[in-house]
C-alpha cells in the first residue's frame, strides 16, 4: 500500500496551484443536464454545485457505470480552493486504485451522482444541514416566502417531483426554499 504524504510547504503551493485550477472532463449529455437542473432546482450555482459534488460524492466512486450510448457534453468549472484538499486526495488515491487518469475520475463522480433519484442526491449533499434541522427544537428558516420560525417535524419525498419537503409546523417546502440561518 502506498501512503501519500506531503510536506506542509508542498500542500500549500499545491492548494495555491488548484485554486486556480479549471476542472474539465467530458461526459455524458445526461450528467450535463442533471446538474444544470439541479443547480437550478437549488438555486446553486453551476460551478457551487459542482465543486460541492466533487467534496461530497468523490470517495465512493464506482468505476462499472458507462454511459456511452449518450452524447458527451464538455464539463468546465474553476475549483474552489476549500475543496483543493479533498480534489487532490481525490486524484491520488483513486487515481492509483483504478488506475485512472484525472478526467475519467471527474466523470466517474459526475456519473455516479447523475444516476441517483433527486432525493438521493440532496440527502448526499446536505447531510449535515439535514441532522442540523431535524435536530433542533426551534429555529429561523429562510423561504421564498419570507422568514419563519418553527420545528421542523420530518423531511420526506415529494412523491410527485422525488425531491426532499420539509414539514415546518405542519406545513410542507421543498428543500431548495430552505436555508438555515
Amino acid at each position: 500500500m502506498i501512503e501519500f504524504k506531503i510536506k506542509e510547504k508542498e500542500y500549500e503551493r499545491m492548494c495555491e496551484k488548484v485554486n486556480k485550477y479549471k476542472i474539465k472532463a467530458l461526459v455524458p449529455q445526461y450528467v450535463y443536464e442533471v446538474i444544470k437542473k439541479d443547480s437550478e432546482y437549488l438555486n446553486i450555482s453551476f460551478y457551487g454545485l459542482c465543486n460541492l459534488i466533487i467534496k461530497k460524492f468523490s470517495f465512493n466512486i464506482n468505476t462499472s457505470y458507462s454511459l456511452e450510448f449518450d452524447e458527451k457534453k464538455s464539463l468546465q468549472f474553476e475549483l474552489q480552493k476549500k475543496v483543493a484538499p479533498y480534489y487532490q486526495e481525490i486524484i491520488n488515491t483513486q487515481g492509483l486504485k483504478y488506475d485512472l487518469n484525472e478526467s475519467q475520475i471527474v466523470r466517474n463522480i459526475f456519473i455516479n451522482y447523475a444516476l441517483l433519484p433527486p432525493f438521493m442526491r440532496e440527502i448526499t449533499l446536505f447531510k449535515q444541514e439535514i441532522a442540523y434541522i431535524l435536530n433542533n427544537e426551534s429555529k429561523i428558516y429562510v423561504l421564498s416566502t419570507g422568514l419563519i420560525e418553527g420545528k421542523a417535524e420530518s423531511i420526506l419525498i415529494d412523491k410527485k417531483t422525488n425531491h426532499l419537503k420539509i414539514i415546518i409546523d405542519n406545513k410542507e417546502y421543498g428543500i431548495n426554499k430552505i436555508e438555515l440561518i
